[in-house]
């Protein structure tokens, strides 16, 4: 039972499922003895940690959050080449969720050089993707798709396939500059395929064949599966607006959730859902392109680390109801630039008389 839930803790974190993974971290705590005298559990102990810092209450817990740093801290000591690595990637994070960014950027850096210098490939991707984000966020856009790119490569060389596949689909757009070209920088192997910007009719004609051949209940979630990398968007969600509620057809990106309960779920994000019902009542596309200068009721407002930092909503419509599409990108103002948007809206009016042939609801 402790390995499970330490591997689905593990599962969950890399995959940006924070919450659910220090949801698993808790259970983890009534099976102590798991992995006693194993290298398990100085790695649970460090995801532990990871994911109660990267949530939107990182010390809600703050006792059991310092029990377990200070273990971190006796095993670093004690075993620096296993452990040192681990206990600065912690640090990094403390420091980044406290403000303070000149730590947190060395503290990210010793993590990356100490896992690789001792072999921890994983540990080294990780670090990168981490530091990636953090600069990212802080405007440092160079740096941080540099830092991306080789987060990308080390997890490849780590053999996490899956991750890499996730990167792609989240991040990709950060390897194109407005309009679709490649960015200079970093050299890559291969590119996503996001540089087919430059032909949206073709772009738009496999998204209908592949929304199309999925079943009913599939079409809205395939929908946003394939359209949120090509726009740019970190995450996304596909409203219905119901009599009295705003409900969840589909949802994608850092932070979703993968079970069958998602469909037609009346919980969601309370932002997304703030501008997916402005949008249905202006009947038109609300674009932010920096969340920072926008007038949100403070009840909607984020914790820093979840805060998305462009918005792109609009009409659509789904199972012959009004609906909105809600998208955006946690990490770079001005993220849906004018190819993109123009891509968005063609998609959704495409999306929208697949679900509705007689075009009830114009998008």
């Amino acid at each position: 039972i402790n390995i499970f839930y330490a591997n689905k803790m593990l599962t969950e974190y890399l995959f940006g499922n924070y919450e659910s993974a220090a949801e698993s971290a808790r259970k983890l705590d009534d099976y102590p003895n798991g992995a006693v005298g194993t290298q398990a559990l100085p790695v649970t102990e460090l995801i532990d940690c990871l994911s109660m810092l990267a949530g939107p209450s990182p010390f809600a817990d703050k006792k059991r959050l310092e029990k377990k740093i200070a273990r971190l801290s006796v095993w670093a000591k004690n075993c620096p080449q296993n452990n040192r690595h681990k206990l600065d990637l912690v640090n990094a994070e403390m420091a980044r969720v406290k403000g303070r960014s000149e730590d947190a950027r060395r503290l990210y850096a010793a993590a990356i050089n100490g896992a690789k210098d001792n072999g921890f490939t994983n540990f080294e991707a990780l670090g990168l993707e981490l530091f990636a984000k953090f600069c990212l966020m802080n405007d440092e856009i160079e740096k941080g798709i540099r830092l991306m790119a080789e987060a990308r490569s080390a997890y490849a060389a780590w053999g996490a396939g899956a991750k890499v596949r996730s990167l792609d689909e989240k991040y990709g757009a950060l390897f194109l500059r407005p309009g679709g070209e490649p960015a200079e920088i970093p050299a890559r192997r291969e590119r996503p395929f996001l540089a087919g910007l430059a032909d949206p009719s073709k772009i738009l004609a496999e998204l209908e064949e592949k929304v199309r051949a999925a079943s009913p209940e599939d079409k809205a979630g395939v929908f946003l599966k394939l359209l949120c990398p090509l726009a740019g968007a970190s995450y996304g969600c596909v409203f219905v607006k119901g009599q009295s509620v705003m409900a969840v057809k589909a949802v994608w990106g850092e932070g979703a959730w993968d079970d069958e309960d998602a469909a037609e779920s009346i919980a969601g994000d309370d932002l997304a859902r703030h501008f997916a019902r402005k949008a249905i009542k202006l009947g038109s596309w609300v674009f932010v392109p920096d969340m920072e200068k926008e007038d949100v009721p403070p009840r909607y407002r984020k914790s820093k680390n979840l805060a998305p930092r462009s918005v792109f909503c609009g009409p659509v419509e789904t199972d012959w109801k009004r609906g909105a599409l809600y998208l955006e990108n946690r990490f770079l103002t001005d993220a849906f630039d004018p190819a993109r948007m123009s891509l968005i809206k063609a998609a959704s009016e495409l999306f929208s008389r697949i679900q509705q042939p007689l075009g009830r609801f114009s998008a």
